[in-house]
């Protein structure tokens, strides 16, 4: 088995902290003795030009200056399309299998370009519709978004949706996304099936299975039965649903506490704490932030139910979401609403309950757990193992390998014959 070079442009910044990135590449493909470099932001503005990240890996990232007066923003934005536009030459001067672009439909044409000078395959990685998020959000007045926002949404959304399928996605050698919805929705769109392959997000198994996980020590956990939602607060995702529910489960279990566990920005945390006094459940509701990985997982371990609401939109319904995932790894009862994804994986595993996107029946489902504690711990002993055989970056590694390498074909980049495996 040849062992493949190719160049990896994300939108991500050095170090990531995205699972599948570090997990699917850094920790899968570059450990098996395949080279990456990654062409990407950097976190750190001190550092500058290429870093040496191992034996296989390195960072082509994008120098910046410190400060943010109008002159550095000024410096910043010149770099950054310098950056960009560094994929025209990149993809010829490294001999790469093949370049890969992710997310950004701008720079996936200058590298689509630079693929094909340097006579190379070209893969284009769609994680989220990012596009079609940006005509979603300007038609959604209920968003709050003042209108020269929504203007400019519709207009990038507009654009990006044009070049990304008419040009980008037509003339990419293969294209991945997230699930089998997505590939359902862009194949509607004019692409052709085949060239499509469905990647879901996973965990790693050694990692979640292994950790040394403690009970939280905070005396306001004491006596309360907890529900747990982990992930972004960002407004699109209309948590305040959550609120809501609480509301209706209060009635039934009045010491419950619902606890959030992840940030967004400020001003939709706002919203959401607007929406707490709103509907009165102040003592039944915490936001904890952003934790580390393992922190969080010591809320979800200790959680009565965990929960993944996810509101039916074009946006969301292509996604794969990870909490549900790591939800079940950690054997927790869940309860999760109508959506493609969490739909196959609670159906297939019988972990957690599924309900429509409505207010009285979360709220119902959330009471029934609460209130059967045999059945709930028998939904929370169904879920490791489904993970472990279904969702896990173990599994997903070799195969994505042998997706490549087929992709590949046998001929390394700049049109050379490889030598036999």
């Amino acid at each position: 088995m040849k062992n493949l070079r190719f160049l990896y442009s994300t939108a991500e910044a050095f170090p990531s902290y995205r699972v599948d990135l570090t997990e699917l590449f850094s920790a899968g493909l570059a450990r098996r003795g395949h080279a990456i470099d990654w062409h990407m932001e950097l976190v750190d503005a001190s550092h500058a030009g290429t870093i040496e990240v191992n034996a296989n890996e390195r960072i082509i990232g994008c120098p910046r200056v410190c400060g943010r007066s109008v002159f550095a923003r000024i410096v910043n934005a010149l770099l950054g399309v310098r950056h960009e536009l560094r994929l025209l030459w990149l993809p010829y001067s490294g001999e790469y299998d093949f370049v890969q672009v992710r997310d950004k439909v701008g720079s996936a044409l200058l590298a689509l370009v630079g693929a094909r000078i340097a006579r190379t395959r070209f893969f284009y990685w769609m994680s989220f519709p990012y596009a079609e998020a940006g005509l979603f959000k300007a038609k959604d007045k209920s968003l709050g978004f003042p209108l020269w926002k929504r203007s400019l949404l519709y207009l990038k959304g507009l654009i990006s949706l044009q070049i990304l399928y008419r040009v980008v996605l037509p003339l990419a050698d293969h294209v991945f996304v997230q699930s089998d919805r997505m590939k359902a929705d862009v194949a509607a769109r004019g692409i052709a099936p085949e060239s499509l392959t469905p990647v879901p997000m996973c965990i790693r198994w050694e990692a979640i299975s292994t950790a040394a996980l403690s009970r939280p020590a905070e005396p306001w956990l004491a006596g309360r039965r907890l529900l747990v939602y982990v992930g972004t607060l960002v407004r699109v995702r209309r948590l305040d649903f959550l609120v809501e529910v609480m509301g209706r489960v209060r009635g039934e279990f009045p010491g419950a506490l619902l606890v959030f566990v992840g940030d967004g920005p400020a001003e939709d945390v706002a919203l959401l704490e607007a929406a707490v006094q709103r509907f009165g459940v102040g003592e039944n509701v915490r936001f904890l932030g952003f934790l580390p990985m393992e922190q969080a997982w010591e809320y979800i371990k200790v959680a009565d139910v965990c929960l993944s609401p996810l509101r039916p939109s074009p946006i969301l319904d292509p996604g794969t979401p990870t909490k549900i995932i790591e939800y079940l790894a950690l054997g927790r009862p869940v309860v999760a609403n109508e959506h493609p994804d969490q739909a196959k994986i609670l159906r297939e595993s019988g972990a957690g309950i599924l309900v429509p996107y409505d207010p009285d029946a979360w709220a119902a489902a959330i009471v029934q757990i609460l209130g059967d504690g045999q059945s709930a711990a028998a939904m929370g002993e169904r879920g490791p193992p489904y993970v472990r055989a279904h969702r896990t970056y173990e599994e997903l590694v070799p195969r994505m390998e042998a997706k490549y390498l087929e992709l590949v074909g046998g001929v390394l980049g700049n049109g050379r014959e490889c030598a036999a495996s």
